[in-house]
């Protein structure tokens, strides 16, 4: 007997149909319609990775981000405000860069303005990590036209008309406009600029559509200009703590324009922008209340029932005074640093004595005031200070009294309580 044929199955194509009919022709698409289905295409993933920017940098840049940084980049792209306070090695410059590029590039003829204390500052951003990124990221290049880094411009223009420019923190940096502002180290700009001539940079991005007359009445689709504050923690007494107070309470009241993160040391170790090592020679080296504020991210302030609040003294001193020291009394015998005394001006020096058990415990701290008077009372600057560990009465008073005769001290303030002294300062 001869072998059966084996029967030949094809695949089951599902709910798949038939380009065309039985006896019918072929329908190719034409020119028109395979362009139409092009730019419905390109709309949906438009809308897609704009309503998702973190997915849009790692799948179309190619750029990898950690869990907080995908965190921070949605946090932006979905406020009209935006404040993040964090520690050095967070990389928010480098994620501030990220996010202007993806901004840039979804929402054509976007113009973003970086302001800093100072241009150099700001021109950081775009130097160091938009140069960066379109190096090491093809699609970022394809993207960017041109980057003019010197020092008198910097700036990122795109093939379909976005740019991103540094502006001047100053009277000559009015004029400028912006769909969104950055502010980098907000806490370095005085409030003063910030809110006469930066903030008035924002307006609304203008899209070829809205000018048609059956969109340009519409309010909803008019986009809202945004603001980025990025910073790092600093003192309470300064402008930008009341500030990020007031985007707190927004916050918690529920205002959905209004995002926020804060960022410490421990993010940077975790992912290995830090190591454990750097981290404890930067606290080995860094007084307390500097690593506090610059890798932990606590604002240093004050205690709600001190007397003296930080406010009240000015650390913008044009000029510091020190006493003479030995190499130059033995060339000039004059003293480089010494500061004339103008009309009417006390000085005060003072001296805080603190008695511990142990001889190393004591600590003697003194300090040098200048009190000039204006119209509104007194004026105090704290020229100089320094500080003694463990010296015995004899010396302490001899430092005291060569400060005092050094700065030209009209009062001496003495708070020896329960530590008593050996000899007069004054009259030896």
């Amino acid at each position: 007997m001869g072998k059966a044929k084996s029967k030949t199955f094809s695949p089951r194509l599902g709910k798949m149909t038939n380009y065309s009919r039985p006896g019918e022709s072929i329908k190719m698409l034409s020119n028109s319609e395979i362009e139409e289905k092009r730019k419905d295409r390109i709309k949906s993933w438009v809308t897609f990775y704009r309503k998702n920017m973190s997915i849009f940098i790692e799948h179309y840049f190619g750029i990898k981000l950690f869990p907080y940084q995908r965190f921070m980049i949605e946090l932006m792209a979905r406020s009209t405000e935006f404040v993040g306070i964090a520690s050095r090695a967070s990389a928010k410059s480098w994620l501030v860069g990220a996010y202007c590029i993806a901004r840039c590039t979804l929402y054509p003829g976007t113009t973003i303005a970086l302001a800093s204390s100072t241009k150099a500052q700001a021109g950081l951003i775009i130097a160091d990590k938009c140069v960066a990124l379109r190096n090491d990221h093809p699609n970022v290049a394809r993207e960017i036209s041109n980057i003019v880094t010197n020092q008198n411009k910097w700036e990122v223009t795109f093939h379909n008309g976005s740019r991103i420019n540094v502006v001047v923190s100053g009277e000559s940096g009015r004029g400028h406009r912006s769909n969104i502002t950055v502010l980098e180290e907000r806490r370095l700009i005085p409030n003063i600029i910030i809110d006469s001539i930066i903030r008035p940079f924002l307006v609304s991005r203008q899209p070829p559509y809205m000018k048609k007359p059956e969109y340009a009445q519409i309010e909803e689709l008019r986009e809202e200009p945004q603001e980025i504050i990025i910073t790092s923690a600093h003192y309470k007494s300064a402008e930008w703590y009341p500030e990020t107070k007031k985007f707190l309470k927004k916050m918690a009241e529920g205002d959905p324009d209004i995002k926020g993160l804060f960022l410490d040391y421990p993010i940077s170790i975790k992912h290995g922008i830090k190591t454990k090592k750097q981290m404890i020679n930067e606290m080995d080296t860094l007084d307390p209340i500097t690593f506090l504020m610059e890798y932990g991210n606590i604002p240093y302030g004050s205690s709600a029932n001190s007397f003296y609040k930080l406010g009240l003294f000015n650390r913008n001193i044009k000029r510091g005074w020190r006493p003479i020291t030995e190499e130059n009394y033995v060339i000039t015998k004059k003293n480089p640093y010494d500061i004339i005394k103008v009309p009417d001006e006390q000085r005060i020096v003072s001296v805080d004595i603190a008695m511990r058990a142990g001889s190393t415990n004591d600590n003697t701290i003194i300090t040098c005031a200048r009190l000039r008077p204006s119209r509104k009372g007194w004026i105090t600057e704290i020229s100089y200070m320094e500080s003694h560990n463990g010296k015995n009465t004899s010396l302490q008073s001899l430092r005291i009294k060569q400060i005092y005769e050094e700065f030209q001290g009209d009062v001496l303030v003495l708070d020896v309580a329960n530590a008593g002294i050996k000899t007069c300062p004054l009259n030896g």
